[in-house]
């Protein structure tokens, strides 16, 4: 099985020769205004934003291997951040790498203090919609403005920090929620709806066989409501996925032989295991990575 670092290798060489074959076909359409040019650059466009979706994907699936490059092969990471074709993809799961176990009665307690400061952004969000010009003596109220109320920032800026403050907490939040009970409750809520669906699924193609036999039905009607159906399936499926794989430890444990939770059927478990996880060796991994990179 390929390593991460050698699939990421080809996505970053794919994508820059996209991006330089669009440059390209810009160029030369800037010339003629050729419709056929212009129609290939259009198919090259979707190619580059489908692979950036592939790669976003790949990135979520193998969370728990870009853990271990962060924490074996810091250097590297490094670049991998930087990389010019993969930067953006990486950056934008890079603070789902700072998850951490935690007790319940530590994430709820910790929960608590982000929906709190949630809370306090708000009211402080209200108090300078309300100004003309900052009022910085009226906002010493809030503990959450200490650091930036020294730098006397105007109006625009202080809304801009509430809203970069609030994305933060949002994430903080979701690594809180990783965590068992609430990963376990968020589980059960989209196993419910996706269970809906397959049902939904099910009955549909029923329906669509019967009326198709019968010369009764807008094949063309039914085959679009069915798509749409297996598209809101495999979006569930996806979040799911993403979701567990940000909490590899808690998949695996869905994933044992010795499972057990009562919060979960046969059914569920039945999804959990049409999850592909890789089971990494660490030290094998470490001596693989560190043969590539020599």
């Amino acid at each position: 099985m390929k390593l991460l670092a050698e699939k990421l290798e080809k996505y970053s060489l794919d994508i820059k020769s996209l991006k330089e074959e669009i440059v390209r076909l810009n160029t030369i359409y800037n010339q003629c205004f050729d419709r056929d040019i212009r129609r290939e650059m259009t198919e090259k466009q979707i190619s580059l934003t489908r692979i950036k979706i592939k790669l976003k994907r790949l990135l979520r699936e193998n969370l728990e291997e870009l853990k271990l490059i962060k924490k074996h092969f810091p250097d590297f990471f490094n670049e991998l951040k930087h990389d010019n074709y993969l930067s953006s993809s990486i950056l934008s799961i890079l603070w789902v790498l700072d998850f951490k176990q935690l007790k319940e009665d530590d994430a709820r307690k910790k929960l608590e203090e982000v929906k709190s400061k949630r809370k306090q952004l708000r009211k402080i969000k209200k108090e300078v919609l309300s100004f003309l010009n900052v009022d910085y003596n009226s906002l010493k109220k809030f503990n959450l403005l200490d650091k930036i109320l020294d730098k006397k920032p105007e109006r625009k800026e202080l809304l801009e920090w509430i809203e970069k403050k609030d994305a933060l907490l949002k994430q903080e939040g979701w690594l809180i929620l990783l965590n068992e009970p609430f990963i376990t409750n968020y589980l059960k809520n989209y196993l419910f709806e996706y269970r809906m669906i397959v049902d939904q699924e099910k009955r549909m193609t029923v329906d669509y066989n019967y009326s198709s036999n019968m010369g009764t039905l807008s094949e063309s009607e039914m085959d679009k409501s069915i798509r749409e159906i297996r598209k809101n399936k495999n979006r569930i499926y996806r979040k799911c996925a993403h979701m567990l794989y940000s909490n590899t430890t808690y998949l695996k444990k869905l994933k044992s032989s010795k499972r057990f939770n009562e919060s979960f059927d046969t059914f569920d478990f039945a999804f959990f295991d049409s999850i592909p996880l890789n089971h990494i060796k660490e030290e094998s991994w470490v001596y693989e990575m560190s043969a590539l990179l020599s």
